[in-house]
């Protein structure tokens, strides 16, 4: 089968692939220059693909993986603390963590708070990793027992924190009804029937809690009838010297 070249209208031959009409060469047809500047479409080449797969589908290093591990690693107190010895023991020999001063810092981090005070009172402290785990099984254990034992009994658990105990008023040690010795001399010296303090009464004590209006009232009565029952020189005496008064 032959291919015919020549116009059979012309006696010009048909243009070729990558020529015009007039003979001469396309713009497209002209060797173009590779940009090196420009940036590779995809994967770019073959080695740039095999480090990108190898990076993501690749075998990992196990220390970086074990060092990962160790990071993320958090004990549960719902889990046994044998079992948790045993997942750092394993990331401690994977990571390739040896020495005894390192390995004790990695594990008194991931002890919780409680666990590792009652760790740091003991006398003599661990010296190494095997005391230092065997110590936190004995005392988490007894932490364990004595909290099974208060919910048996229906105690309530102590707080940890306890809260900061109140400084004691004279209030809180004068308890009950005064006497009519004490008001008197109270009000002779014109101090407070609550907290013994100078300027003002019982029924506007700042130190009150309860403000109520008809407790209020009774006390106000009360030390009326205290002053009513008193001699007229503490009467004089709770009204107060700057009041002109001559005698």
């Amino acid at each position: 089968m032959t291919i015919q070249t020549t116009n059979p209208w012309s006696s010009q031959p048909f243009p070729t692939f990558g020529e015009t009409l007039d003979g001469g060469l396309k713009p497209e047809s002209k060797p173009r220059k590779l940009d090196e500047d420009r940036r590779p479409r995809g994967f770019g080449t073959w080695q740039h693909f095999r480090e990108d797969f190898l990076m993501v589908f690749g075998k990992q290093d196990p220390v970086q993986t074990a060092a990962v591990q160790l990071a993320t690693l958090r004990y549960d107190p719902r889990e046994p603390l044998d079992r948790f010895n045993a997942k750092i023991l394993h990331l401690f020999i994977k990571g390739h963590i040896t020495e005894d001063h390192a390995q004790i810092a990695w594990y008194n981090s991931k002890l919780p708070g409680f666990l590792r005070d009652k760790i740091a009172l003991t006398y003599p402290q661990p010296s190494n990793m095997d005391e230092l785990m065997d110590r936190a099984i004995q005392l988490n254990r007894a932490y364990l027992l004595n909290r099974a034992v208060d919910t048996s009994q229906g105690r309530r658990i102590q707080r940890t924190n306890l809260p900061r105990p109140k400084e004691a008023t004279v209030r809180a040690v004068s308890t009950g009804k005064l006497d009519q010795k004490t008001r008197q001399e109270l009000i002779k010296q014109n101090k407070c029937f609550y907290c013994r303090e100078v300027g003002h009464r019982a029924a506007n004590c700042p130190a009150k809690r309860n403000n109520n209006p008809k407790t209020r009232a009774v006390e106000q009565e009360e030390e009326s009838n205290a002053e009513d029952d008193g001699d007229p020189d503490i009467g004089l005496n709770a009204v107060g010297l700057d009041d002109g008064l001559d005698f």
